[in-house]
């Protein structure tokens, strides 16, 4: 399946990079979005190759129709020639989009990549409190329940300024 120019939103991928206080949801979902997020950078890759051998071909056989039309024409006119053609232009623009969202997807994948790792380490945490909490009063888990809801929303802010530092 091929993919659009267009086939993700930038919006879905920032709300599915999130940590929310509910980190059983979140652990259990970040395989999926990761898988997601992965295939579509893969298929925004496989329209840029397409895209760049569309180029290819266009500008082989326009350089092929100046030369036979223009035989002493010099390469510098043929360059020009092709750069003018209106098809030429069009899938430069379509070529120069799918990169730019092949970058963002690439970025998205490698920031689910870090959003593992905090995850990892939050339930690290999340663990050791447990632990803690087992031994102490009633007082001390709700604490350390506010505690992980703060660290939670701390790492889901943390991830959205890296995320409007990469727009």
């Amino acid at each position: 399946m091929a993919m659009q120019e267009d086939d993700f939103s930038q919006k879905a991928l920032l709300s599915q990079l999130d940590i929310s206080a509910d980190l059983s949801h979140e652990f259990s979902s970040q395989a999926a979005y990761y898988a997601h997020w992965a295939y579509a950078h893969a298929r925004a890759q496989d329209l840029v190759r397409q895209l760049e051998e569309k180029a290819d071909l266009l500008f082989s056989r326009l350089y092929q129709e100046y030369r036979t039309d223009n035989s002493g024409a010099k390469e510098n006119d043929c360059k020009a020639f092709i750069r003018q053609d209106r098809q030429f232009k069009a899938v430069q623009k379509r070529l120069r989009r799918a990169r730019y969202n092949a970058d963002v997807l690439k970025a998205g994948v490698r920031a689910f990549e870090m959003r593992r790792d905090m995850l990892i380490q939050l339930g690290a945490q999340f663990r050791a409190e447990q632990d803690a909490s087992a031994m102490a009063p009633a007082k001390s888990k709700r604490q350390s329940e506010k505690r992980r809801d703060g660290t939670a929303r701390r790492v889901s802010d943390k991830l959205k300024r890296q995320a409007r530092r990469r727009r």
